[in-house]
């Protein structure tokens, strides 16, 4: 299925990315194909225009346009910059109806150089092979999607297992002190610190996108379903390039991070991480005070002092990480 899905995003002839335009006060989809030529596409979700010249036309609007001595390295660095200005900068282009048959546009690439498209409205067979190959451009990513899904959350579940269990050692060596001091001071990311089940995770993300799309729909219901379809058209482009390079082991991702490392290692270089970043390398409102304000007092220094004394048996337990 991975290779299927890699052949159809990265072998489509569809655009990567689309915007959203407005002609005559209605709205499009727009997007630019790269490839050894362009092809523009212009879309209300029940027509489609299209701008392909061939490679004629375009070294002959090059030569009118001044580009002289037009060969293959300046007609792709054409090609890069009109597929940048169409992606970033769409809403600066131009587009009005000539006819009900031509859609015309035009796009500034740079302070000396624009560029004319001519977009002709295509045939019901250009039509139906356009919404074909975008159906399977759609299935495509939703596929990416689901893999990206599947090891995102298997990534969150193993750095939640380390993260409970760095938690109850650090609890039975300092108490809770610190970090009922943290729950306080940023109540809306305590609510992110329970554990969660994949169950109640469903059931959040489920009651969360319902909120959200009762919300598009009361602002403009004439609208959401292009703003739901803008926002996701616009993510493609990433899901295309980060296919090209996913590696097939989400393992390959974490080489040499702090999941390799053990326990102790981790402390040491926590440590050495610590002693090498000054105070003023952190903004303030993102430092956490870690020293109580008195520890003549502290529950916190009272843990670490020499005569408290640890258990062997609790120590080789719970993996106590604490000094011996």
């Amino acid at each position: 299925m991975s290779g299927h899905v890699e052949l159809t995003v990265s072998n489509c002839t569809l655009p990567s990315a689309w915007n959203q335009i407005v002609i005559n006060n209605e709205k499009y989809m727009c997007g630019l194909a790269e490839g050894a030529l362009y092809s523009l596409y212009i879309t209300n979700m029940k027509l489609v225009w299209q701008d392909a010249p061939s490679i004629e036309q375009v070294h002959r609007k090059a030569l009118q346009k001044g580009l002289t001595d037009f060969d293959h390295e300046k007609c792709r660095i054409l090609i890069s910059n009109l597929g940048t200005t169409v992606r970033e900068s769409c809403g600066e282009i131009t587009f009005s109806f000539s006819s009900p048959l031509l859609i015309r546009a035009k796009a500034k690439i740079s302070e000396t150089l624009s560029w004319d498209f001519g977009a002709d409205l295509c045939d019901p067979q250009k039509t139906a092979t356009f919404y074909r190959d975008l159906c399977f451009q759609m299935l495509a990513n939703h596929s990416y999607s689901l893999f990206r899904e599947h090891q995102l959350e298997n990534l969150v579940r193993v750095r939640d297992d380390y993260t409970l269990y760095l938690e109850e050692n650090y609890k039975t060596v300092n108490g809770t002190e610190l970090m009922d001091k943290y729950r306080r001071q940023h109540p809306d990311s305590a609510k992110l610190l329970e554990r969660d089940s994949k169950s109640d995770l469903d059931s959040k993300m489920t009651f969360l996108y319902s909120d959200y799309l009762g919300k598009s729909k009361a602002q403009n219901p004439q609208s959401w379903p292009w703003k739901d379809l803008e926002l996701m058209a616009r993510r493609q482009e990433e899901w295309a390039n980060a296919l090209q390079a996913m590696p097939r082991d989400l393992s390959l991702l974490c080489q040499k991070s702090s999941a390799e490392l053990t326990p102790p290692q981790m402390l040491a270089t926590s440590q050495k991480r610590s002693r090498s970043h000054s105070d003023e390398d952190i903004p303030s409102k993102l430092r956490i005070k870690l020293e109580p304000d008195s520890e003549k007092d502290s529950p916190v220094s009272q843990s670490l002092s020499p005569s408290r004394k640890i258990s062997p048996t609790k120590r080789k337990r719970l993996g106590y990480l604490g000094r011996r």
